[in-house]
């Protein structure tokens, strides 16, 4: 994944988040390329228009940042960053203290690697890392909230909570969710592989989305939908509300030898027979359905094209593809690159869109289309 930031993302965030950062200790004003140690008892604030360029160790201090840091090595131990500004760095290396990126707030780490206790991690705007490693070696369980947005290439949980209320989306896998539990109540959207250990839960209340196979050896409470574009096999337990219904489609083979609401939960699997599992030793309970499932949930954020609304043809495309919606109405149309940076727009009045390929590199990209009135649709696009 390309480390970018365009220019009018980071002057834009430059000059609505001035004047944040507050009691500082030491303050960088201009462009700084020596390295910073930051202690307890010292704040340092890194001001609107400043860049710092020197490797960053923070050990018990505060960073403030409402400019740029571009450290090529960022190493906390202990402390706080609050970032209100931009960062983009190779590499960022936790094993201690609290991180915020407030609204407006970019962070673009090639990878990160978080080994900590207790921590917190918020993310309330845009996140991107190409790898993000998360372990706790015991104690107090270390959280990462995301209101914002999170990409990532892969992800590997060790012992934490995920609580993410916003868009993330991991393009390859989801590699390992180890002793940790995951709150999605927004879009969670995997391209290839999603494996749930067997001592942690996938809480699952909007839109989530598998693109190839789902393995869960542990707890799924799901009371929306979890889209599968492969093959689900589950040796855990799987649950789901009792006044409505959970779904989960599988495209193609589905396997239990666990428990499937075997609770007298509601949830609906809807394979590709439509007859239930193709294989099943484990226990199924009386209230399961098959592709019954209509009302199951209202997604709380955005819906993507599995929802039928909007159709891409071709996808993979190389000249041009064309959108069709349901209906005739206003939309307008956003194109984002993976690092999550809005790189076209348009509006349209008909119930298909026409996009060129020419105004993009082969990749991968997201579309956002948006109607005058009504919910969002989001997917992915590749060009090649």
């Amino acid at each position: 994944m390309k480390i970018y930031i365009s220019l009018v993302s980071i002057l834009l965030t430059l000059s609505l988040n001035a004047q944040n950062c507050t009691s500082c200790t030491v303050t960088i004003s201009t462009f700084n390329s020596t390295p910073q140690v930051v202690p307890a008892g010292t704040t340092l604030c890194v001001a609107s228009g400043a860049e710092l360029s020197g490797n960053l160790v923070i050990s018990g201090g505060t960073v403030c940042n409402e400019g740029t840091i571009s450290s090529p090595n960022i190493a906390m131990s202990s402390g706080v960053i609050n970032n209100y500004g931009v960062i983009f760095s190779p590499k960022l290396g936790v094993t201690g203290g609290n991180i915020t990126n407030y609204n407006l707030g970019v962070v673009t780490v090639d990878s990160i690697g978080i080994s900590v206790n207790g921590s917190v991690i918020t993310n309330n705007h845009e996140w991107t890392s190409k790898y993000i490693g998360l372990t706790s070696l015991g104690g107090t369980q270390p959280v990462w909230n995301n209101s914002g947005s999170l990409f990532t290439d892969s992800i590997g949980v060790t012992n934490w909570t995920m609580n993410l209320s916003g868009t993330f989306v991991a393009n390859y896998d989801f590699g390992f969710n180890v002793n940790s539990v995951i709150n999605n109540s927004g879009l969670f959207d995997v391209w290839r592989d999603f494996g749930n250990d067997a001592s942690s839960t996938f809480n699952n209340s909007d839109q989530a989305t598998i693109g190839r196979d789902f393995g869960n050896v542990g707890t799924v409470y799901n009371t929306c939908t979890i889209d599968v574009g492969r093959d689900f096999a589950n040796s855990g337990t799987v649950t789901g509300p009792t006044t409505s219904c959970g779904k989960i489609s599988v495209a193609q083979v589905s396997a239990n030898s666990g428990s499937f609401g075997a609770d007298g939960s509601n949830i609906d699997l809807c394979d590709a027979t439509g007859n239930g599992f193709d294989g099943n030793i484990g226990t199924i309970g009386n209230n399961v359905t098959n592709c019954a499932c209509t009302a199951g949930c209202a997604p709380l954020n955005i819906q993507q094209n599995v929802l039928n609304n909007v159709s891409v043809f071709p996808n993979p495309f190389r000249d041009f593809t064309t959108f069709e919606l349901q209906s005739e109405g206003k939309y307008q149309i956003q194109i984002y690159n993976l690092n999550g940076k809005s790189i076209f727009i348009d509006s349209f009045t008909s119930s298909n869109y026409k996009l060129i390929s020419k105004e993009f590199k082969s990749g991968i990209y997201f579309y956002r289309i948006s109607p005058e009135n009504g919910t969002d649709a989001v997917g992915k696009l590749i060009v090649k």
